[in-house]
């Protein structure tokens, strides 16, 4: 693959943080990045080893006018606000593009015309701009935790870890909450615990590897609201919600989540919601039933009671999900496919 680019074996990438934190898919990507190859540069000194051994160094003298030196800039967005639209200044001679995996990132709206490449897509929410669906993918530390012992879910007890924290915009697990809990808890034990040290951990991932299965949805549900004439009146609603067009009447918001990720590695089953019914975009995407189990909201009594009709196909199912997500959503497979699109 990178065979195909000697200019950016020579001249690499340069990853741009307004803040003092790169988002875990800047890392990630940056990862890919150099293991192939390829130089990565930044404007600050940045690691997170519960994410990677790969380090941001920062380049303090680099002169952005020099030749030989990095022409594409990837702005990290993570901390964008949907207040205003947002204006980069890419210096004279360099292409930038923009990468976001903000909670709020459907509401960001660029002035640019550059590629936004975005987590959380919906097909069925169009917002102005040129943007590109993009994943919260594999972490190293993620890969290199699936590669040990990752028993078969039917030897591993009959828990499904079910471990949110109580949060702000996530209607959609207090939405699940009433109605998929009562009928999961008929045939399952839900580990409840909050692990204090929070996520990445190892006693995340080891307790996922000894779960039958894992609740990985979230979001949000979202409306037009200029459709109700007193928010239409408000300023601040009408200056953002001009910018998008629903082609359903709710659509989910912000929906891609470690959890869905760290399950799939861990090999468990991993329940999140249709993706294809509720449009969800990956780059590449999974299968319902094949690499994990797809809710449907209009019939969650029927999904659960076919999970138990068909509960010898499960560990297929998780092991499927597993091999999909090492095979296109680890470092080097995101950073192959980030060149590919570029």
């Amino acid at each position: 693959m990178t065979n195909q680019y000697p200019e950016l074996r020579e001249t690499g990438f340069f990853f741009y943080c307004s803040g003092n934190v790169f988002s875990f898919a800047s890392v990630c990507l940056a990862d890919g990045l150099n293991q192939l190859g390829i130089p990565v540069f930044s404007n600050i000194d940045y690691e997170e080893n519960l994410i990677s051994d790969f380090k941001f160094q920062s380049v303090k003298n680099l002169k952005f006018s020099d030749q030989g030196e990095p022409k594409y800039i990837i702005y990290d967005l993570s901390s964008c606000s949907i207040e205003k639209p947002i204006e980069l200044v890419i210096p004279s001679g360099k292409i930038g593009l923009a990468l976001s995996m903000s909670d709020v990132v459907s509401g960001c709206i660029l002035k640019n015309d550059i590629p936004f490449f975005c987590t959380h897509y919906n097909e069925f929410l169009e917002v102005q701009g040129w943007r590109l669906p993009w994943a919260f993918g594999l972490s190293s530390k993620m890969v290199k935790s699936s590669g040990y012992d990752v028993s078969s879910i039917d030897t591993r007890k009959k828990s499904i870890v079910y471990n949110f924290r109580p949060s702000l915009s996530q209607s959609v697990r207090e939405c699940l909450d009433l109605i998929l809990i009562p009928h999961l808890e008929k045939y399952f034990t839900l580990e409840t615990e909050i692990v204090g040290e929070g996520r990445w951990t190892e006693t995340n991932l080891e307790r996922l590897k000894r779960s039958f299965g894992c609740l990985a949805y979230g979001g949000t549900f979202s409306q037009d609201l200029l459709k109700n004439d007193f928010f239409e009146t408000l300023e601040d609603y009408s200056r953002l919600y001009k910018n998008f067009t629903y082609l359903k009447r709710t659509v989910i918001d912000r929906w891609d989540s470690w959890r869905f990720w760290e399950s799939l590695a861990a090999g468990c089953l991993t329940f999140h919601l249709d993706f294809e019914k509720y449009g969800f975009k990956l780059p590449v995407m999974p299968n319902n039933w094949e690499h994990y189990i797809g809710l449907n909201l209009e019939d969650i009594k029927g999904d659960i009671e076919r999970v138990m009709d068909e509960s010898e196909k499960l560990p297929i199912i998780a092991a499927n999900g597993r091999k999909w997500a090492l095979e296109h959503y680890s470092p080097i497979a995101v950073a192959e496919r980030f060149l590919s699109i570029f």
